[in-house]
């Protein structure tokens, strides 16, 4: 054990909400309602809207909660066109489906949506701006407060500049909001992140505990597995900067905080929310060393000899062999860790030198020796069809898997996820690397050219069909096999004689997404 002096405690007090000298403690504001649009995943309760709960309780406001994706899901579940088409797709709603839209809305907390003095809105991606225009269109009217939206969808295809400048919404967030709604509740503004680019928080070490107050934590999928499973973050940004990820577009720099500020806030929504397990959000949980090493010190004692023990999972990145101690992998055992997403990505170091993983097979082994010898759960994250990847290259990754088939059969490796092939994501740094390996997109759509895409050393059904010779060889190894809602192996099996003639086609890729 290190010196670390552990206080177990669950007051407010221990972990300050952000704030910044130059923005009002109070707000002049009495109510707000909280929003959280449709369409996005049901894996766990929304964190965004919670975070801006407790921002607003700090100041004083009343708050209401409605997950609006949570009952919008549970309303339209057997309506593919409205949960599909016209969220993902943009299609027109006919007469009677938006009759039906209106008598979901109706089943909505309208009297205290329409008189809230602050309504805000979360948009989580584009999937939410169909329902989200259309709210606003049929309800603006009604809503005598300020409507303000924010989330990783509002700069989506400028989505909040269109609908301010629509008169649908008085002000609009993007990116890090913690300090811009700080700013709306308390009338400061102008501010710089309100309606323009917002300014990156450059402390994360108190940004607020969330607030689940008013959500209805066991309907969420993973809590029906795990018990109430919610989410939390440790840290944003990464300290990598691999060639396949967009996350530098989202957060130029990582920041993260302290283990005994985290370890504390775990503890505290467990006694407060009765949290069986955690999810970190976070792109990775060790990005510094010394925090997780604090983390699991604290959580371990905390656990020790306790009947409801935390549990938490979050994604994992291999560091050079011998990083961590012994002690540092006993702690981490009993800190309560689940399982751990570890991108592995390929099994040539070639493949993963150009990513920037910065890990090289004898470190794998390193991780893997001590995961199992701990008794610890993980999942491999794997991607077939990097640009530069040969079939030598993708050979490699498959005698990867070959070689630690025995920790797939004991479940070490509980999950090995192949998703779909290579995708060139927008922001990443293989977008710009785009020339020099000549990469093109066959389709210039959103939806699909992220992975229809073509070099002089891949196409598309190259890596389709290492993309299923990668699952059956999985499976015949023992793993078990994740595929989520993008099962491209169902889909493409049947699609295999197209494939090898190289006759797939645009409405092939678009009806697999859709």
């Amino acid at each position: 054990m290190c010196g670390l002096k552990v206080i177990f405690h669950s007051g407010s007090s221990m972990i300050p909400i952000l704030t910044s000298p130059s923005l009002p403690v109070h707000s002049k504001y009495q109510s707000v309602h909280l929003l959280n649009m449709p369409k996005l995943g049901l894996n766990n309760p929304p964190m965004a809207p919670a975070l801006m709960q407790s921002i607003a309780k700090d100041m004083g406001c009343s708050v209401k909660f409605s997950d609006v994706n949570l009952y919008f899901h549970q309303w339209f579940q057997a309506d593919n066109v409205i949960l599909n088409d016209w969220c993902e797709f943009g299609s027109a709603l006919d007469k009677s489906q938006h009759t039906e839209m209106l008598n979901f809305t109706d089943t909505l907390d309208l009297a205290s949506i329409c008189n809230a003095d602050i309504v805000g809105i979360s948009v989580f991606s584009s999937h939410s701006h169909a329902y989200t225009r259309w709210f606003l269109e049929q309800y603006r009217d009604r809503i005598r407060g300020k409507i303000v939206i924010g989330g990783a969808g509002v700069n989506v295809g400028n989505f909040g500049v269109d609908l301010h400048s629509q008169g649908l919404i008085d002000h609009y967030v993007i990116n890090e909001g913690e300090l811009a709604w700080r700013a709306i509740l308390g009338d400061s503004l102008p501010y710089a992140g309100v309606d323009s680019n917002n300014i990156p928080l450059t402390d994360f070490s108190n940004v607020p505990v969330p607030d689940y107050t008013g959500y209805d934590l066991d309907q969420y999928l993973n809590s029906q597995v795990y018990g109430i499973t919610i989410g939390v973050e440790g840290s944003r940004g990464c300290v990598r900067n691999c060639t396949f990820c967009d996350i530098r577009s989202f957060w130029d720099k990582y920041k993260f905080k302290s283990g005994a500020v985290l370890a504390q806030e775990l503890i505290k929504l467990k006694e407060t929310f009765g949290v069986k397990h955690f999810f970190f959000n976070d792109s990775l949980v060790n990005g510094s060393d010394k925090a997780f090493r604090d983390f699991c010190l604290i959580l371990a004692e905390y656990n020790q000899g306790r009947q409801d023990p935390i549990a938490w999972s979050g994604y994992y990145i291999v560091k050079p062999a011998g990083t961590y101690k012994p002690r540092d992998w006993k702690n981490l055992k009993d800190s309560g860790v689940q399982s751990l997403y570890i991108g592995i990505e390929s099994g040539s170091e070639a493949v993963r030198h150009h990513m920037k993983k910065k890990f090289s097979n004898n470190d794998i082994h390193d991780a893997m020796y001590n995961v199992q010898i701990n008794g610890i759960k993980c999942t491999w994250l794997l991607i077939i069809g990097y640009p530069t990847e040969t079939e030598e290259d993708f050979q490699q990754t498959l005698d990867l898997l070959t070689e630690y088939q025995h920790m797939g059969l004991d479940r070490t490796i509980d999950t090995v996820a192949l998703g779909m092939t290579m995708g060139i994501l927008p922001g990443s740094p293989l977008e710009l690397l785009k020339d020099e390996l000549n990469i093109r997109s066959v389709i210039q759509d959103h939806q699909v050219a992220s992975v229809f895409w073509e070099s002089d050393h891949s196409d598309f059904r190259t890596r389709i069909l290492r993309r299923i010779r990668a699952e059956e060889h999985i499976r015949a190894l023992g793993y078990n096999s994740w595929v989520g809602d993008n099962d491209v192996i169902s889909y493409f099996e049947k699609k295999l004689q197209e494939i090898e003639q190289g006759t797939i086609v645009y409405d092939d890729i678009a009806e697999h997404h859709g």
